[in-house]
C-alpha cells in the first residue's frame, strides 16, 4: 500500500511541475520579442492557445475507437488541437 501512495505522490508532483514548466515556456515564448536594425520591435513568439494539462487529459469520448488516418492527418489535427498561432516575422 505505501508503495501505491509513494507512486501516486511521485506522479502527482510530476504532474505540477511539467505544468509549471509548459505554462512558465508559454509565457516566455509568447512575450519574445526581437528588434530589427531599423524597425519595430516584431512579435516572433509562438503561443500555444491550449494549456499542456488540456491536451494531455483529453475526455475519454473525444478518442475516437479507431483510427485510419494518414500520419499526415494526425499530424495536422495535432497542430490545430494545440492552437498554434504564429507573430509577424
Amino acid at each position: 500500500m505505501r508503495y501505491v501512495l509513494a507512486r501516486l505522490e511521485e506522479y502527482s508532483l510530476s504532474k505540477s511541475y511539467r505544468i509549471y514548466v509548459t505554462d512558465s515556456l508559454n509565457a516566455i515564448a509568447k512575450n519574445t520579442k526581437t528588434r530589427i536594425v531599423g524597425r519595430d520591435v516584431v512579435d516572433c513568439g509562438v503561443e500555444l492557445s491550449k494549456r499542456w494539462l488540456d491536451i494531455v487529459e483529453m475526455p475519454i469520448e473525444e478518442v475516437p475507437a479507431e483510427d485510419n488516418r494518414t500520419c499526415e492527418e494526425i499530424t495536422s489535427e495535432i497542430w490545430v488541437r494545440a492552437g498554434f498561432k504564429r507573430g509577424n516575422t
